[in-house]
């Protein structure tokens, strides 16, 4: 009888040291999976923030549309701006790269120029 009690109590002082491991275990894997998703999440929402900040200190880019008000309808200008956008969206695997320009209210793409925007246009 006292071999009895005593394995019935190593079994369930074990079960429930194994099941707290177990409880414990799980919140870490849970806390780790959290960071991960809460990272690549934040690295994919923050990437294109930042290329634009590059963009917008890039002195080949700056000079480019320092020149745009006199160049904007010279074809080499164009294709020069759509090259430069095209490197970007190919470099960081976007879909769309655009940039309009505050001057002129042009809307540029990695095709060349697309539109010119209107005062109010979305």
């Amino acid at each position: 009888m006292i071999l009895l009690i005593g394995f019935t109590l190593i079994a369930v002082l074990s079960y429930r040291a194994n099941y707290n491991a177990y409880l414990i275990k799980t919140e870490q894997v849970a806390s780790l999976a959290n960071e991960g998703i809460f990272y690549q999440f934040s690295t994919l929402l923050t990437r294109p923030v930042n290329v634009s900040q590059t963009m917008a200190h890039d002195s080949l880019l700056i000079e480019l549309l320092g020149s745009e008000g006199s160049r904007w309808q010279d074809g080499d200008f164009q294709d020069t701006i759509s090259n430069y956008l095209r490197a970007y969206k190919e470099k960081y695997h976007y879909d769309s790269v655009f940039l309009v320009s505050t001057v002129t209210n042009n809307y540029y793409n990695f095709n060349g120029l697309d539109r010119n925007l209107l005062p109010g246009e979305d």
